[in-house]
């Protein structure tokens, strides 16, 4: 019996989850957010018979924060399954090194491990490799967005110091050449827009497991 099976089968396991949330409520009367963790993920695949274990899972969520609720309290339930354990504890830090592979068995990709691997890459290639050759390619770019990269975080910088310079002189182009007492009329939704814009770009979320707002920006940027 595999772990995701002990979630949906084990009827021991259920009453000591429902003790220990119950007893954390009775003894911590300030409690507003209560987190489970899982070494495993909960598959969302449908029996035969009943409800998956991932339906029963938010099944259970929602039973325990009405009863909070019900109680006149506020309590949010968070899930922290494989997925987001591996997340937490595959920063790319010395200090959280061998933690992945220490409780799930899984190597981190780490900043480590990527150099060790390019060392024996280069290695082989011998005097075939050169700096000077080496190609970056588009999907490069993806990639230091999508792990946050320095390089990335500095391009949005860019971006936005640009777009505050340009802002300057293209609002004061347009007070130039229009009639006086009109220049508000003109400039006024372009510079609410450009505000808004650069604001987005430089409140981004820092974190590499916190979505970047695409959908905002291109509309931000289209306006």
């Amino acid at each position: 019996m595999n772990a995701s099976s002990v979630w949906r089968t084990d009827r021991s396991a259920a009453g000591k989850r429902n003790k220990s949330i119950s007893t954390a409520l009775a003894k911590h009367p300030q409690l507003t957010e209560y987190i489970v963790c899982l070494p495993f993920d909960l598959p969302d695949v449908k029996p035969a018979k009943g409800l998956s274990a991932l339906a029963k899972w938010e099944a259970w969520k929602a039973k325990w924060e009405k009863a909070a609720k019900d109680a006149g309290r506020e309590l949010r339930i968070r899930l922290w399954d494989k997925s987001a354990l591996s997340s937490r504890l595959s920063r790319d830090d010395p200090m959280y090194a061998g933690r992945l592979i220490y409780w799930f068995g899984v190597q981190a990709l780490t900043k480590a491990w990527f150099e060790e691997q390019f060392e024996k890459a280069r290695a082989g290639l011998g005097s075939r490799y050169t700096p000077e050759t080496n190609v970056e390619l588009p999907v490069r770019q993806k990639f230091l967005s999508l792990v946050r990269d320095p390089k990335f975080e500095k391009a949005l910088d860019k971006w936005a110091s640009s777009l505050r310079e340009s802002r300057s002189s293209t609002l004061r182009a347009i007070k130039e050449a229009v009639p006086a007492g009109e220049e508000d009329v003109h400039s006024y939704a372009l510079e609410k827009a450009l505000d808004d814009l650069t604001d987005r770009l430089q409140a981004r979320p820092g974190e590499p497991d916190t979505p970047l707002p695409l959908q905002e920006w291109s509309d931000s940027a289209s306006r």
